[in-house]
């Protein structure tokens, strides 16, 4: 009863001050999808590290995050809540420029709900791993919320009244035995961390393991392709080629075994996946590598909403957890092996996606649909493809390399991925 008494004193009124203005400095940091690389890093721990030195050095009241209460966190983060442009979300909410939901938007849009949130939480009080994980949770939250929705005029107002929680190492959950709702909320208050792998702008830094800016490379994928549309191809192999370019924000995608019967073609045959432009409005065709059939298999301007399919970033592995070094055999690489993991929810259609590299940093393999080659236990069909690591190299791209082919200008089939 304590411990409940303790969720509900800080819910007692609504905010008493008025919501804030955002500068235009605030509203252009907003506006960036990248950060610049001063509070960045390579893992967690170095990101967690660089956001507590910023902390440091501003001259704001800090303490570990330890030395909090959950009800002191929830405090800290309802005055934050107070003093928050509401423009700044907006700007948040809309689509980013990659696939991925943008990880500073809030969790809720009202203090309300975030009240109603602490009282299903004092539920998870009791067990101590639980308590914990919220902790961390919130003290990223609070620092989010700081940071990204607190304009610069209200920080001035609030330096003096708050103490802000130090960054806790953000961590893989899903071996953890707390409440199944501490680690949604743990996985939440997180997802902005993501974001603070090093790089510029709306690019990578290029310093591997994120890619060169565009490259071509050779390969062997596994599994069905195109794998949205079905089993067709379960369990066979195909060599691969691809033509990548962030610069031209386009990839083109040759795979040498195909269900394009699944397609709406006559029989399987080799493929082209072509995907070009970048969020929130890419456009993607599947073709035969004869160019005599064509679907779009993302969904036209104004058309019906299915998944946009775009080009990965050349960074995409800072979003997945290093899980550490590994003995790998494959296609064309043997050794020592870097291995990232990531994990979605299990609403997802897939789970798990896994991402391989040689020591060095350089691709060695690519998959989905389980945590490694061997273990299908993810939802989704397994694929997966080897990369020819020492095919694997940066080049000049000229934007004829994605021209749409002729066929598919005029194609009015569909295979959209769902």
């Amino acid at each position: 009863m304590i411990i409940l008494l303790a969720f509900l004193s800080v819910t007692a009124t609504a905010c008493p001050f008025s919501p804030k203005t955002a500068t235009p400095l605030d509203r252009d940091l907003a506006l960036l999808k990248k950060q610049s690389g001063r509070v960045g890093g390579n893992d967690a721990a170095e990101i967690s590290k660089a956001i507590n030195q910023h902390l440091d050095n501003s001259g704001w009241n800090v303490q570990p995050c330890a030395d909090f209460s959950i009800p002191e966190l929830n405090s800290v983060l309802k005055e934050l809540f107070c003093h928050h442009a509401p423009e700044l979300q907006e700007i948040y909410e809309r689509v980013p420029m990659s696939h991925k939901k943008d990880g500073r938007v809030r969790r809720f849009s009202t203090i309300d709900e975030y009240e109603n949130s602490w009282l299903q939480e004092s539920e998870l009080a009791a067990d101590s791993e639980s308590t914990h994980l919220l902790r961390d949770a919130k003290c990223a939250e609070v620092l989010m919320h700081w940071t990204h929705h607190v304009p610069a005029e209200a920080k001035n107002e609030l330096v003096k009244k708050i103490t802000l929680p130090t960054l806790p190492i953000a961590k893989p959950v899903e071996d953890s035995n707390a409440h199944v709702e501490a680690k949604k909320t743990y996985v939440a208050a997180f997802s902005c961390v993501t974001g603070h792998g090093m790089s510029s702008s709306h690019q990578s830094d290029h310093v591997w393991p994120h890619w060169p800016a565009e490259v071509h490379y050779h390969g062997m994928g596994h599994g069905a392709y195109p794998f949205w549309l079905g089993p067709s191809g379960k369990g066979g192999q195909g060599k691969i080629e691809v033509w990548y370019s962030e610069k031209i924000l386009a990839e083109r995608y040759y795979h040498a075994v195909c269900g394009m019967r699944e397609a709406g073609y006559r029989t399987d045959a080799p493929c082209v996946h072509l995907f070009t432009g970048g969020q929130p409005n890419p456009t993607a065709h599947l073709y035969t590598a004869t160019e005599d059939f064509c679907c779009l298999s993302g969904p036209p301007a104004g058309g019906r909403h299915s998944e946009r399919l775009a080009p990965p970033a050349t960074d995409f592995m800072d979003d997945m957890t290093y899980k550490g070094e590994i003995d790998f055999t494959g296609v064309y690489y043997k050794g020592k092996a870097k291995y990232y993991l990531l994990e979605l929810p299990g609403s997802e259609p897939v789970t798990w996606f896994w991402y391989i590299t040689d020591m060095d940093g350089k691709p060695v393999q690519q998959g989905e649909g389980g945590k490694n080659a061997q273990d299908d236990s993810g939802a989704g069909i397994q694929i997966y493809h080897d990369y020819n690591t020492t095919s694997f190299e940066s080049v000049s791209l000229n934007a004829s390399k994605f021209a749409i082919p002729s066929i598919c200008k005029t194609t009015t089939k569909t295979c959209e991925f769902p």
